[in-house]
C-alpha cells in the first residue's frame, strides 16, 4: 500500500506521526516519532465477537447493552475494535497503528478515536497510568475532573478555563510519578468537546476556533500550557456528581477506600480482563488515592450557576483561577 505523507503532532507527551489529520497540536522540530498512525482500507464492519480462537481478550466493554470496544492480542500484535466505528491494528512493539474505518462512518471519526481511545489502550499496554479525565492548570498545579461518560468532566473543565485556568486535557489524562507523593500531568489535544447541553459555555470563548466533531460535539480549540515550562503537578482530583435534587454546591474529601473505588471507575480503559492488569490498576488507584486528595463535588443540575460553583470549587481547593485573565 502506498504510504501517505505524515503529519506530526505533540500529544500526551508523545511525538505522533500520522497519515490521518488529527485534532491535536502540531509538533515543532523533526524529532523521531514515538507513535506512527497509518490509514488502511475501509472495511464493511466489525468482525464477529469471538472471531479468532487464538486471540486473547484483554479488554471488552459494553455500553447500554451493546458492545462498545474489544481489545485482543495474538502473536502478531493487538487489535482494538470499536464495534460501531472501526478496527485498529497495533504492532507488537506498540509503536505503529493501522486504522481501518468501517463503511459509512463519518470522515474524521478514526482520528478522533485514535487520540481519545487508541492512545489510551497503547499507554495502558505500556504500563502507563491513564485517567478518564478533563483537567486545567493554574499556578503550576493541575485540577483534575475524573468520571465516566456524561458526568460533567468537560463542562467543569470549560467553566474553569472561562475563569482563567489553562486547558490541560479533555477526556484523557496521562500521569507519571515524579517522586514521593508527586505526579506530573501531560497536556492533551488542546481541544475541549462539549455535549449539546453544555454548548452555551462556548460563549465564554468568542475568539476560540470552533467546529462540530464527527461525534456531534462542539469542539473548542483553546490555548494550553506553555510548552517551555515544567509539567503541572497533580494537585487534586474531583469526581463531579450533578443532581436535580442537590440545591447547594458541596465538596467532600473521600476516605481512602472510597477514593480507590471511584478512581478505579475513572480509569480510561475499562473492561480489562486479565487479573494482572486488574491488580496493576488497583495498585495504581491505591497509590494515587494515598498521595493526592480525592474529592466528590455535588453540583446542582444546570448551567445557570456553573461558573459560580466552579469558582467556589477552585477557591476551596486553593487553585488561583483569575476571572480577569480569561483564556481567549
Amino acid at each position: 500500500m502506498k504510504q501517505r505523507p505524515l503529519h506530526r503532532y505533540e500529544l500526551y507527551g508523545l511525538r505522533v506521526c500520522s497519515e490521518l489529520p488529527l485534532p491535536a497540536p502540531r509538533a515543532r522540530g523533526g524529532a523521531p516519532c514515538d507513535l506512527t498512525f497509518r490509514l488502511g482500507p475501509r472495511e464493511a464492519g466489525p468482525p464477529p465477537l469471538g472471531d479468532g480462537d487464538e486471540a486473547e481478550v484483554l479488554a471488552h466493554l459494553e455500553l447500554w447493552g451493546r458492545p462498545a470496544y474489544t481489545l485482543t492480542a495474538n502473536g502478531a500484535g493487538y487489535q482494538f475494535v470499536f464495534h460501531r466505528s472501526g478496527r485498529f491494528l497495533i504492532d507488537a512493539g506498540l509503536r505503529t497503528v493501522e486504522a481501518r474505518p468501517f463503511d459509512g462512518v463519518r470522515p474524521g471519526m478514526a482520528g478522533l478515536l485514535l487520540v481519545n481511545g487508541v492512545i489510551a489502550a497503547l499507554l495502558a499496554l505500556r504500563g502507563e497510568w491513564v485517567l478518564h479525565a478533563g483537567a486545567v492548570a493554574a499556578g503550576g498545579r493541575a485540577l483534575v475532573f475524573v468520571g465516566g461518560i456524561g458526568m460533567g468532566k468537560s463542562t467543569l473543565t470549560a467553566a474553569c478555563c472561562a475563569l482563567g485556568g489553562r486547558l490541560l486535557t479533555d477526556d484523557l489524562l496521562r500521569l507519571r510519578p515524579a517522586g514521593p507523593g508527586s505526579w506530573r500531568c501531560f497536556p492533551g489535544t488542546g481541544r475541549l468537546r462539549l455535549r449539546e447541553g453544555a454548548r452555551p459555555l462556548a460563549a465564554a470563548f468568542p475568539a476560540a476556533p470552533k467546529r462540530i466533531t464527527p461525534d456531534n460535539r462542539l469542539e473548542l480549540t483553546l490555548p494550553g500550557i506553555d510548552p517551555g515550562r515544567p509539567l503541572p503537578e497533580l494537585g487534586a482530583v474531583v469526581i463531579p456528581r450533578t443532581s436535580t435534587e442537590c440545591t447547594d454546591f458541596r465538596l467532600t474529601r473521600l476516605p481512602l477506600s472510597r477514593a480507590v473505588t471511584r478512581l478505579m471507575q475513572g480509569l480510561k480503559m475499562q473492561g480489562m480482563a486479565r487479573s494482572r492488569d486488574l491488580q496493576a490498576r488497583l495498585d495504581f488507584a491505591a497509590r494515587l488515592a494515598a498521595e493526592v486528595p480525592v474529592f466528590e463535588a455535588e453540583i446542582p443540575w444546570g448551567l445557570e450557576q456553573l461558573q459560580e460553583n466552579a469558582a467556589q470549587l477552585a477557591r476551596e481547593l486553593g487553585f488561583p483561577l483569575n476571572p480577569k485573565e480569561k483564556t481567549p
